[in-house]
């Protein structure tokens, strides 16, 4: 993360991530994400999340 944010937001997007993908993997699991309410999925979520790490 440091190589794509610097030292310095690391941590911040860090934790931005870890809490999306175990947001969206709780949900899924728990039968709460469905296709058929959100128009997504996990895998989606992860995709958007990662796209919105800056780089620099």
């Amino acid at each position: 993360m440091s190589e794509l944010v610097g030292d310095a937001q690391a941590h911040h997007f860090g934790a931005v991530l870890l809490s999306g993908v175990h947001g969206a993997i709780s949900m899924e699991a728990s039968g709460q994400l469905t296709r058929d309410k959100w128009k997504t999925d996990a895998d989606e979520i992860l995709d958007t999340l990662v796209g919105l790490i800056p780089a620099n």
